[in-house]
């Protein structure tokens, strides 16, 4: 419910009446089972109308379940979602801003660095299968060599069937701004990125906003069998009946990058996109 609808309730408990004019029409909708029951009422006064308060406690009880807040003024949690579940009972209303962390599987030799620190990924993905870092913006960890950027968990986890890289990061789909600040910091500028994800406008999109920050150090992974893929294996339905795929292909439309626009030819020519799971099947 609308913070608008609470300072006009407190108004109302520390005044007993309230000029009418100021209640909009949709805070009188959500005080409608108060003037059903009469707790509240409308009166004609001097020319006007005024909202009178008639049962004080009544008021109280309508604020209390309506905004949790009010009775936890005493409680304060220092996380953004346990706050919103204080104020709103919803955690998901919570700023979600915190710091990401990013999934990772190691290969070769393959170890991260941060001042005297080092974080042996290769070992952890042997003895464990993955391994994962905190990525601070105060504590950026630093890579040299090959980075696939995996869009999807099941080629995140077969990416040796596809390519040779030193590392693999697990991108769960869209990615915070801090994971790609991370990407585009001074502390990754010796790791090639490849980006891999499906060939459709949100994996095309994802790969522009990486890109967008690191330059030509991302690159988008396109297999030589590309074509054979797109007109084998594509979906027609995903890109036909999204409307906010064919909303994001026109954005996608004025790029100027010369892979992106090679692969939305292919979703024009065959009218589909191509998941790239397909890739652990066919890989060139």
């Amino acid at each position: 419910m609308n913070t608008s609808v609470l300072k006009r309730l407190r108004e109302l408990q520390n005044n007993i009446t309230v000029p009418a004019s100021k209640f909009s029409t949709p805070i009188l909708r959500s005080l409608a089972p108060l003037f059903d029951t009469g707790v509240l009422s409308k009166e004609a006064y001097r020319g006007g109308a005024i909202i009178r308060l008639n049962i004080p406690e009544v008021v109280e009880d309508f604020i209390l379940n309506n905004f949790p807040s009010e009775g936890n003024s005493h409680l304060i949690a220092e996380s953004n979602r346990a706050q919103s579940i204080l104020v709103s009972r919803d955690s998901k209303k919570g700023d979600s801003s915190q710091t990401p962390f990013v999934v990772m599987r190691g290969f070769g030799n393959c170890m991260l660095h941060h001042a005297n620190r080092t974080f042996d990924a290769a070992f952890l993905t042997d003895l464990s299968g993955v391994c994962a870092i905190k990525v601070d913006r105060d504590n950026f960890w630093s890579f040299e060599g090959s980075v696939a950027l995996v869009e999807n968990l099941e080629v995140f986890w077969d990416i040796e069937k596809i390519m040779d890289v030193d590392l693999a990061i697990y991108l769960a789909g869209r990615i915070s701004n801090k994971i790609i600040d991370w990407f585009a910091s001074n502390d990754m500028k010796k790791a090639r990125l490849i980006h891999l994800g499906d060939y459709d406008p949100v994996g095309l999109d994802e790969f522009l906003r990486i890109y967008g920050a690191c330059g030509e150090r991302v690159e988008l992974y396109i297999p030589e069998n590309i074509e054979y893929l797109f007109s084998s294996f594509g979906n027609a339905p995903l890109i036909r009946d999204k409307r906010k795929n064919q909303e994001l292909l026109s954005k996608l439309r004025l790029t100027n990058n010369k892979d992106v626009l090679s692969i939305l030819r292919l979703i024009d020519k065959y009218g589909c996109i191509v998941e790239h799971e397909i890739l652990l099947a066919c890989s060139s």
